[in-house]
């Protein structure tokens, strides 16, 4: 529990089984998630989808440091504070470096965001998590999903097709942020980005192009640079034409882990 003590992620505050059954107490987080935001058609400008995404790479970078892998990152478990803070939340699934708990096999995740190797069952390390990442990020920057319909067509394309560049869909996007995106969900997980760091450097540099000259994102080490980068609150439930809501509802799509939680 104490390995997981970051302001990005939700504090666990005790956990336990009984059984085959695990459960987790965790903080109280005032606001909503972000699948409901994305349900209700909320739009996000390209600065604050970039400090959504900043966040998220950031409290995941810290998981992985302390040999956390999530495994099941998707707007549902990524809770947006009142203040525009995020915290990731539900590390139920998560595995451990040093745990056996869940064996090779299993296929635990939501399809829209599991990365192509969880589909076959096979030992699944942070590569997967930022696989994730890349799937939201796209969808917040491009109004929908890289691939949409039933589970087995999402699968099937995620082993098989291209997304469509970003680009396409917002051609406020610079091409740069193709690039970025494509890397993040290539299908050979060598190709990805190796950490959540180098995620989120050349994905910020990224929103920066798209941006324009002047308006460069704070990097994370400057001195005020969460405050000074903080979702207006008021954004969140502005309505952007166009964008599309889920084909299907998240939770039909969740595989089976024994725990319904």
């Amino acid at each position: 529990v104490g390995r997981l003590v970051h302001p990005r992620i939700a504090q666990i505050y005790d956990y336990g089984e009984d059984d085959d059954t695990a459960y987790i107490v965790m903080e109280l987080v005032s606001g909503k998630n972000l699948h409901e935001h994305l349900s209700q058609k909320s739009g996000f400008e390209i600065r604050e989808a970039g400090e959504i995404v900043r966040q998220l790479l950031d409290g995941l970078g810290h998981a992985h440091a302390e040999g956390v892998v999530h495994r099941d990152v998707k707007p549902s478990n990524i809770l947006l504070n009142s203040d525009g803070r995020i915290k990731i939340s539900d590390f139920g699934i998560a595995r451990l470096d040093s745990s056996s708990l869940t064996q090779v096999g299993d296929v635990l995740g939501t399809p829209y965001y599991m990365a192509p190797e969880q589909f076959l069952g096979v030992e699944v390390n942070a590569l997967a998590d930022l696989y994730a990442v890349g799937v939201i990020a796209y969808e917040l920057l491009a109004g929908r999903k890289p691939f949409e319909g039933n589970a087995a067509s999402v699968m099937q394309q995620a082993f098989n097709d291209r997304p469509a560049d970003p680009t396409r869909l917002n051609p406020r996007l610079s091409p740069l942020m193709d690039q970025v995106l494509h890397k993040a969900l290539a299908k050979n997980r060598d190709e990805r980005f190796q950490s959540a760091t180098e995620f989120s450097e050349a994905f910020l540099a990224a929103i920066d192009a798209s941006l324009g000259p002047g308006t460069a994102h704070p990097g994370p080490s400057a001195a005020a640079a969460d405050a000074a980068a903080l979702l207006n609150a008021a954004r969140l439930l502005s309505i952007r034409p166009g964008a599309t809501a889920p084909s299907f509802p998240e939770e039909d799509l969740l595989f089976p882990t024994g725990d319904s939680a």
